[in-house]
């Protein structure tokens, strides 16, 4: 296979794993391979010597890099060169371009640990940069081997792929981390909430709908996305997320997304609710036509949230502790007499959590107990 080959290989292959932990490790090796290198590594140099790193490496053992982040990081010459000389991303450097090889083989770095390793000449390239870092992608391999002239205008081939790589797999990251904040956000309501992209495959869901998905019982999750057990109930369901979907595309002008699932268990079928995420006004980091699914079992019986309330209106432990007994026992006087009490003391301190919460009336009161958000 020629070098092109190779390195067409190398992009197709990162491609297929952008947005996923094995693209650097796969980059690396089949890198370091193209090069003829014994070590190739992705790293992050910094002005500030705490974030200088090698994020990742091959041909180096966790032993041999836990050493040099401890002891070397700092007197690596290829780290001093990139730091003191700021050079343009994309461009390739030969590590014997900026430093003589009788100068590197005076230096302690390269007596203490690169020669018993057998790394001698290198090449790198900043791929991306910024005021106060660099993310450096390069590669090592013995003297004997020799310098690597030849292999740097191949490494500049795959530069522009690396770059797009790595912008590609930064911000599939921060929609992650975002859409992760979202679902924190979300286990803390009643109802299961399922995120789609426009496809109907499922980008994440609350606490709630992953309990519900958990039971198996008419609503089911695969790698197409969520679905029904029953095949005339799964179209529909289909047919609503992809109206949603085009909503958000403006081929569409609303969705009536309201249905219910059947249970295979007999109990009663699941409440579903779709609606457009809208995402370009509220989550304008998501998949523009981005599907919300409100899940609900009906069967659920809503917990008080008792402690939430107290919380949220500043209710004394006292009262928080009278409130929580007037929800078990269902009346005042049976919750003072739980508390050893006066009727007097728990008609005083009922009147201050109605003064708090700004109620007037005990259903009132009920419902706003209910219907708190769920404590995480």
């Amino acid at each position: 296979m020629t070098s092109d080959a190779r390195l067409a290989k190398l992009v197709e292959g990162m491609n297929d794993r952008i947005g996923t932990d094995s693209v650097w490790p796969f980059a690396l090796e089949n890198f370091s391979r193209l090069v003829n290198s014994d070590y190739a590594s992705f790293g992050l140099w910094s002005t500030d010597p705490s974030e200088r790193a090698l994020a990742h490496v091959v041909g180096m053992d966790a032993s041999d890099l836990k050493l040099y982040h401890a002891h070397y990081v700092n007197d690596d010459p290829c780290g001093i060169h990139l730091r003191t000389t700021h050079p343009r991303s994309g461009k390739v450097v030969s590590s014997h371009s900026y430093l003589r090889n009788d100068v590197l083989e005076r230096t302690e770095y390269y007596n203490d640990f690169m020669r018993p390793r057998r790394m001698h000449y290198g090449m790198s390239s900043v791929i991306c940069s910024s005021e106060a870092r660099l993310a450096v992608f390069g590669c090592l391999r013995d003297k004997k081997t020799g310098p690597c002239e030849s292999e740097v205008p191949l490494f500049e081939k795959l530069v522009p792929y690396l770059r797009r790589s790595i912008r590609l797999h930064l911000e599939l990251e921060s929609a992650r981390d975002n859409v992760r904040t979202l679902m924190q956000v979300l286990d803390h309501l009643r109802n299961g909430v399922v995120l789609l992209d426009g496809s109907g495959r499922v980008l994440a869901m609350n606490r709630r709908a992953q309990a519900i998905i958990n039971q198996k019982d008419g609503l089911t999750v695969d790698r197409t996305g969520l679905g029904a057990a029953l095949a005339s109930e799964c179209r529909e369901l289909k047919r609503h997320i992809a109206l949603a979907s085009m909503v958000n595309r403006g081929q569409a002008a609303s969705c009536d997304g309201c249905m219910m699932i059947s249970r295979p268990s007999g109990r009663e079928p699941f409440w579903v609710f779709v609606s457009p995420a809208s995402p370009a006004r509220t989550l304008p980091w998501l998949d523009q036509t981005a599907v919300l699914v409100f899940l609900t079992d009906p069967e659920i019986t809503p917990q008080p949230q008792i402690r939430a309330l107290a919380r949220f209106y500043r209710l004394t432990r006292a009262e928080e502790r009278l409130l929580g007994e007037f929800v078990s026992a269902g009346s005042l006087a049976t919750a003072a007499d739980g508390l050893s009490i006066s009727r007097n003391t728990a008609k005083t301190q009922m009147k201050q959590i109605y003064a708090k919460i700004g109620v007037a009336r005990q259903s009132e009161l009920v419902r706003m107990i209910y219907t708190m958000p769920v404590e995480p």
